[in-house]
């Protein structure tokens, strides 16, 4: 797929360019291709092979020198537990059977009513005639008013509606099992793509750009960041904009990959000029899917003058924050600025539904 870079005029002597990665396909652009490309690869593999569900910190074990897709646990990964991880990998190997040549893969995955991973998802999956389930944070009334659930409903993902307190139980593996006595087997994504091949993926995103002194984008999660942290060249700040409230976790868990990934740890920003990669949490305008006037002036005047579309939960806040960062002098001077659009429009319809936005 072609990146299209598109030039802004430059700002207070910054050259400014964003790399349009929304434009990259109509349904599911934006990061969303990177994190799903791999994942969805390792889907089909797995059926192929008829094993148990892939799982965010899979690992590959080597079976009579084959090698095969093995579920670990969520604790598992976490600390590394490799006994348990082949004590999985056995006990899985000996259930494998021969899948009936009608089957198809079945990929399940979280996310909201204005999810632009749960729209993607679906629109991948029938791309490529993988069944798709999505398990939606609330009650079954907000189809009405989320175009991306109607749309990933006529995309042919099953809609599969808990409340959000049950939602909050999302990676524990008792409701994981809950959910495969339910469906039968499936491989899961975990939310926003959020695992180590949707990392493997984002790596890509600075393949065949050129050379950023800043490299800004978005993040809900860690994943998208540290791909593009990964990948960075020598001399280069990458800078993540968390749309997030409260305690900056996010930077402990881009660290938790920088071993596996191969980068350098990160640290919070403190003061001065920023010179080194870090992630800011001073954008979120009261939190995730929250904004105030200012934000939706900025946004409505950003979009009028550039004539590129930005959506309300991710990319306004990540605009924003670069020329805010330019304003207070907090930018290194005449450096060079790349922003990463991310996508997520197609949630605007809904958002502004929701709050009653006169776009």
């Amino acid at each position: 797929m072609k990146k299209r870079i598109q030039h802004l005029s430059p700002y207070k002597n910054f050259p400014i360019d964003v790399l349009r990665l929304d434009l990259m396909h109509p349904l599911y652009g934006g990061n969303k291709y990177f994190k799903l490309k791999y994942n969805v690869e390792k889907a089909v593999q797995c059926h192929t092979e008829r094993l148990p569900a892939g799982k965010a910190g899979s690992r590959r074990a080597k079976t009579n020198n084959h090698e095969h897709l093995c579920l670990v646990t969520a604790e598992d990964a976490k600390r590394g537990a490799e006994s348990e991880f082949d004590k999985t990998c056995r006990t899985e190997l000996s259930r494998s059977a021969t899948p009936n040549k009608n089957d198809k893969p079945t990929i399940l995955t979280f996310g909201g009513a204005h999810s632009n991973h749960i729209y993607s998802t679906a629109a991948y999956c029938n791309e490529q005639n993988i069944k798709s389930i999505g398990v939606i944070r609330g009650e079954e009334n907000v189809m009405a008013n989320s175009p991306t659930l109607q749309f990933a409903q006529s995309k042919s993902m099953h809609l599969h509606f808990i409340s959000r307190e049950k939602y909050k139980n999302k990676t524990d593996n008792d409701f994981v099992n809950e959910l495969k006595k339910e469906f039968g087997d499936f491989y899961l994504i975990p939310e926003g793509g959020n695992n180590d091949e949707g990392i493997k993926g984002c790596i890509e995103i600075l393949n065949d750009v050129d050379f950023y002194d800043y490299v800004f984008c978005t993040c809900g999660t860690a994943c998208t960041y540290s791909g593009i942290l990964a990948s960075a060249k020598q001399n280069q700040t990458i800078i993540g904009i968390s749309v997030l409230k409260g305690e900056n976790e996010l930077i402990d868990e881009v660290n938790e990959n920088a071993l596996k990934f191969k980068f350098d740890k990160i640290a919070p920003y403190k003061s001065g000029s920023i010179n080194s990669p870090t992630i800011l949490n001073k954008y979120h305008f009261g939190g995730y899917a929250k904004h105030d006037q200012k934000l939706l002036d900025f946004k409505k005047k950003f979009e009028q003058q550039n004539n590129i579309p930005l959506d309300y939960i991710y990319t306004s806040k990540l605009f924003y924050a670069v020329y805010d960062l330019i304003d207070q002098n907090l930018l290194e001077q005449n450096k060079s600025i790349l922003i990463i659009h991310s996508g997520g429009q197609q949630g605007n319809a809904g958002y502004e539904a929701r709050y009653k936005i006169n776009p």
